[in-house]
C-alpha cells in the first residue's frame, strides 16, 4: 500500500488525515528539537522524521486538492526540512 493509500479512506476522503498529520509533526519537530538542543538527531529518530516528512507531503497535498482553497505546493517547504534533517544525519 503506498502513503497516499494508507491516508486515504475507501471513499477518497481524509477521515485519519489530522490524527496522523498531528503525529507526524511532532515527530519531525522532535527530531529538530534534538538537533537544536543536542547538534545531532539520533539515527533512528532522523529516519522516522524522514518518513513522517513524506506522509506529510502525502496528507497536505490530499488535503489542498479536496480544499477549494488556494494555496502554495506544500511539497516545496517540506523538501527544504528533508534536506536540513538529511544534513544532521549525514554529519
Amino acid at each position: 500500500m503506498d502513503a497516499r493509500a494508507a491516508v486515504l479512506s475507501s471513499a477518497g476522503e481524509l477521515p485519519r488525515s489530522s490524527y496522523m498529520a498531528h503525529s507526524d509533526q511532532v515527530v519531525v519537530a522532535t527530531a529538530f528539537g534534538q538537533a537544536k538542543i543536542t547538534g545531532a538527531i539520533n539515527a533512528e529518530l532522523g529516519q522516522r522524521a524522514l518518513v513522517a516528512l513524506d506522509r506529510l507531503v502525502v496528507i497536505f497535498t490530499a488535503e489542498c486538492e479536496h480544499s477549494s482553497r488556494t494555496s502554495a505546493d506544500p511539497s516545496e517547504g517540506f523538501a527544504l526540512m528533508r534536506q536540513r534533517l538529511s544534513e544532521f544525519l549525514n554529519n
